[in-house]
């Protein structure tokens, strides 16, 4: 068989020449029939927006690039107020410590110069073993002074509002406070107003329990307790607390007050240590806060 004549291709140059020569000849028509203008002005009205969108986007660039150095510069001011706020924190938070050390200083300063019948070593509290069961832990304060300020065994320990408890053990720097609400504790006490006397023992529950009142006695909710004279190792007159019950005794004609007492040992900070009186200066008043000061806010 013979093969078929094969139809060799158009070199690729002559069909380019031949394109551009179809195109100019049709330019050219367009134009002398006015259609390349008309052609013109479409796609100007295509090309407008997107010019018009190009345009306003490099007339905001430089305002664009001004945003954002301000927005930087907005945070570097935000920090540094912020730093400021909480550099006056700080100061403030340690001004008001600084107040309420003074005022505090000022009540126990109030306290000791109405009771000059008192020789007094201030102390404050470095620790605290609170309202644990009472056959594994007492209740008790650790105070930061001992046998270098003079501290014994069995001294008074109050506070302006009243009597926290007594020294059960001195170190050479610190010693041990035996809390008044401690079950082991015991204190003679007088109520002031029907003047009745009683043994003031600690409780579990934090409040005090007056012991051995009879029911004959005239003792009313809302007296106040104080220490007893028949307490030789305790100043007369210091505030225990205050009467909020009574509670019968069973199998028995006595009865027992509810007490609740003066300080809260929870919130104690500092406190006073009786290490001497004169018994012959008559009892201690109650709490004597300092008169108001005018430059104290």
């Amino acid at each position: 068989m013979r093969n078929a004549p094969r139809t060799r291709p158009l070199p690729s140059l002559t069909l380019r020449w031949l394109i551009l020569i179809l195109a100019a000849f049709l330019l050219l028509a367009m134009q002398r029939s006015g259609q390349l203008q008309a052609f013109g002005r479409a796609l100007a009205q295509l090309a407008s927006p997107v010019q018009w969108r190009l345009y306003r986007e490099t007339i905001r660039l430089p305002a664009s690039f001004q945003q954002l150095a301000q927005n930087r510069l907005d945070r570097e001011r935000q920090q540094a107020l912020l730093a400021a706020n909480r550099q006056l924190a700080a100061e403030n938070a340690a001004l008001q410590e600084t107040l309420r050390e003074n005022q505090r200083l000022r009540r126990q300063l109030a306290y000791a110069n109405a009771n000059p019948r008192f020789t007094f070593q201030g102390a404050f509290v470095v620790g605290q073993v609170l309202m644990h069961e009472p056959h594994n832990f007492l209740d008790y304060i650790v105070i930061d002074a001992g046998e270098n300020r003079g501290l014994a065994v069995g001294m008074p320990v109050l506070a302006p509002e009243g009597l926290v408890g007594r020294i059960a053990a001195v170190a050479p720097r610190t010693a041990r406070v035996l809390l008044l609400q401690d079950v082991s504790s015991s204190v003679s006490g007088l109520t002031q107003s029907s003047r009745v006397s009683g043994q003031v023992a600690g409780a579990a529950d934090g409040r005090l329990r007056m012991q051995f009142i009879s029911t004959v006695d005239l003792v009313a909710v809302g007296e106040n307790v104080v220490t007893s004279h028949l307490s030789a190792s305790l100043p007369q007159g210091i505030p225990i607390g205050t009467v909020t019950a009574l509670e019968e005794e069973r199998n028995s004609t006595a009865v027992r007050a509810v007490i609740q007492p003066a300080v809260d040992a929870r919130r104690l900070e500092a406190v006073m240590v009786i290490v001497d009186f004169d018994s012959a200066l008559g009892a201690a008043p109650a709490l004597v806060a300092p008169a108001p000061d005018s430059e104290t806010p």
